[in-house]
């Protein structure tokens, strides 16, 4: 963990900067607001329909959401999911045993987050305004995906 966080730091201010912009980071580099977020996530939370126009098959959907890995990760040190570039619900110190099977989710540096849930066909999309620590959100995030489960496990 600690070769992977000190080589190089990155503080809250580096990514207001247009080099940051322009470095096309894989899994880092996403810039958007909380509604656009959702609506990304709109297209995965409806099997791949978004606008009534199909983008991807359903079954690269559920590929997509099919368990990879499973365990502690090294870096995040938490017990965490993977599909195939989304984490997946897991009962953890965190949010993320808030969601169901059938949901995924990718949360970024500074609390931001997106959940698109496939049996409920909700997305949710979440940039805060002044950054949480931590890579997977803080106490202001786990509030938001709790009342989030409360709310869509009455639809």
């Amino acid at each position: 963990m600690q070769k992977v966080m000190t080589n190089g730091i990155i503080t809250a201010p580096d990514a207001n900067t247009p080099e940051w912009r322009r470095a096309e980071i894989p899994a880092a580099g996403g810039h958007g607001n909380g509604r656009s977020i959702a609506e990304s996530m709109a297209l995965i939370a409806n099997g791949g329909t978004y606008k009534g126009k199909r983008i991807f098959s359903e079954e690269l959907i559920k590929f997509a959401l099919e368990e990879q890995v499973r365990g502690n990760d090294l870096v995040l040190v938490e017990p965490l999911r993977w599909g195939i570039g989304f984490g997946l619900p897991i009962d953890n110190a965190s949010w993320m045993g808030y969601l169901d099977e059938g949901a995924c989710f990718w949360a970024g540096w500074g609390g931001s987050m997106s959940i698109a849930d496939t049996n409920k066909k909700v997305s949710f999309g979440y940039t805060p305004c002044l950054m949480e620590e931590g890579a997977i959100g803080a106490e202001r995030s786990q509030n938001l995906v709790r009342s989030l489960s409360d709310l869509i496990s009455k639809l």
